[in-house]
């Protein structure tokens, strides 16, 4: 059963705070299928949900939900840094193309596997931020995919994004409870809910949170530029959709840590050593100040901060089809936030952090969304190391379609 809630809010919201506050709807409760916005003819909004069934304490939720993000919002413009001089070339729909194609496969809600061409493009993507890296001077780390809760609370993520975590557990080591589990047939749900122990441990959201670890409690001689990449697990509610919001996706990013001077020109020089990257790939993109999805207690001050000292900067890109604005990189600016938790210093004062982050599947669906799947149509550069990459695949490639990382490196 199916049913339609409307919750009046009463009041008119500035646009990106409506847009924000839809983003968290779909987390007030397990029965929400779908959940949005509307502005009724006199400006004032209202929340619409289609549920499985009743629910009793959504619309008190949904209030709280809105005051929370509400209370103290400022509403400051985002500014457009630079935008790139190219313009999409395709407004055909690439996911259905790539799904028809077989260039995609979706596995599930927010999951998808890559076809040989689209693990040839990301290679191609994985090896010009290789090469981005080492112009930075970086050392190439590797790190596992689970972080501890501990590391996740000493960073903050509790209290900035709780509501993207995918938490990690294992089996009792209790023989009645591993052998319900095996007997259970159609109750195996209620067999793993007794089986598990309390988890420890959740799937990485993120890889900065590795370094602050690694270094936690040193006091660095030099400026590090670390690179890492890895899979990243982020919930989303039910908002999935497409190679544009993903449950697993691979993330590459750089940290800087050490000196603020540093790390605000290492920032910077990766920003114009992106510009580079972009036009090469011939996207249309921009650079504009942006803010974390913070969850709703910590959005107003947080988002004000963000936006008011441009700590973060978002390189978006357009899907034409799609018609909005998708994120593929994220650069950001973080002061001592995280190590005076972590306690790092540098030549003993406290020493100052930054990170950029890159989507990888983001990235190569924003430019076939823009380019569509038909190599002839791509930059010539981009195209004919395409075609060899492809070529070598065929040949020798092992089964996971994946090249070895560089030495010391994070494949």
């Amino acid at each position: 059963m199916t049913i339609s809630i409307l919750v009046p809010i009463g009041v008119r919201l500035p646009e990106r705070l409506a847009a924000d506050i839809a983003s968290k709807l779909t987390y007030l409760s397990e029965t929400i299928i779908t959940a949005g916005l509307e502005a009724g003819a006199d400006g004032m909004h209202s929340v619409c949900f289609e549920v499985s069934g009743p629910d009793a304490d959504l619309e008190g939720a949904t209030r709280t939900l809105v005051e929370q993000m509400s209370r103290s919002y400022q509403d400051i413009p985002a500014e457009i840094a630079w935008r790139a001089p190219d313009s999409p070339a395709f407004g055909g729909d690439a996911l259905a193309t790539l799904e028809a194609r077989g260039d995609v496969i979706r596995q599930g809600s927010g999951l998808y596997g890559l076809g040989p061409r689209m693990v040839v493009l990301k290679q191609l993507l994985e090896e010009d931020l290789d090469h981005i890296a080492r112009e930075l001077d970086a050392e190439f780390h590797s790190f596992p995919s689970l972080l501890s809760l501990d590391v996740l609370a000493k960073g903050g993520y509790f209290s900035s994004f709780p509501h993207h975590l995918t938490f990690a557990s294992r089996s009792r080591r209790n023989l009645g409870a591993i052998g319900a589990m095996a007997r259970a047939g159609s109750g195996l749900a209620d067999a793993v809910g007794r089986a598990v122990m309390p988890p420890g441990h959740a799937l990485q959201p993120n890889l900065c949170f590795h370094c602050y670890a690694m270094l936690e409690g040193r006091s660095l001689d030099r400026d590090l530029v670390i690179s890492c990449q890895g899979v990243c697990f982020r919930h989303e509610g039910v908002r999935f959709h497409g190679l544009d919001r993903l449950f697993e996706f691979t993330m590459r990013e750089l940290v800087f840590v050490g000196q603020p001077g540093f790390v605000l020109a290492g920032r910077d020089r990766l920003m114009e050593l992106t510009k580079t990257l972009v036009q090469a790939w011939g996207l249309a993109a921009q650079f504009e100040t942006a803010n974390d999805p913070f969850f709703a207690n910590a959005y107003a001050s947080r988002r004000f901060f963000q936006l008011a000292t441009k700590a973060k900067y978002e390189l978006l890109a357009p899907l034409p089809h799609e018609g909005h604005l998708l994120a593929i990189g994220s650069f950001n600016m973080h002061g001592e936030f995280f190590t005076r938790p972590f306690d790092i210093r540098f030549d003993g004062a406290r020493a100052h952090t930054g990170c950029v982050g890159f989507g990888l599947e983001r990235w190569i669906y924003a430019f076939v969304a823009q380019h569509g799947v038909d190599p002839e149509a791509w930059p010539a550069a981009l195209r004919i190391r395409f075609e060899s990459g492809l070529a070598l695949g065929s040949r020798s490639q092992p089964a996971t379609g994946r090249k070895p990382g560089p030495a010391g490196g994070t494949e």
